[in-house]
């Protein structure tokens, strides 16, 4: 018995290593793809009228952008700034698409996410390929 135990020790602080080691940007990604996932059996839950399905996978991904809108460092600017407005603004209306027979609003908020997901994804490969290169140039240009 105490080396079942042991052995869930070993298997917990193991895959907390894995987590902690794997890059951040790589790991968001991850974070994406499963919302969006939570958010697909949604819509087909809401189309098959299994609303307690729709409610509880709308509840996790409720709670995985709370998440992601808290853990936002404002220092940084304009960026986290707008995306926190995009998450209140999503966060609205999957509150809303929990009491709603239709789809259409989890619809809307996956295409959103499906936007700031591939422009995470375009970011991480551009970070990865600029890591393994240096630049040809540098340019720069004045924006009024």
């Amino acid at each position: 018995m105490v080396r079942l135990s042991l052995n869930g020790f070993l298997a917990y602080k193991n895959a907390e290593v894995c987590i902690d080691t794997e890059d951040k940007p790589r790991l968001l990604i991850k974070v994406y793809e499963e919302l969006l996932k939570k958010l697909d059996i949604a819509a087909k839950a809401a189309e098959e009228k299994d609303f307690k399905k729709k409610v509880e996978e709308l509840s996790k991904a409720i709670s995985v952008l709370e998440i992601l809108d808290s853990s936002l460092d404002m220092s940084y600017g304009e960026i986290p700034r707008n995306l926190s407005i995009l998450y209140t603004y999503i966060l609205k209306n999957l509150r809303f698409a929990q009491r709603s027979p239709k789809k259409d609003k989890i619809e809307e908020c996956k295409g959103l996410l499906s936007s700031i997901l591939e422009g995470f994804r375009k970011a991480y490969e551009g970070k990865k390929e600029g890591e393994n290169r240096a630049p040809d140039h540098v340019e720069y240009r004045i924006v009024k």
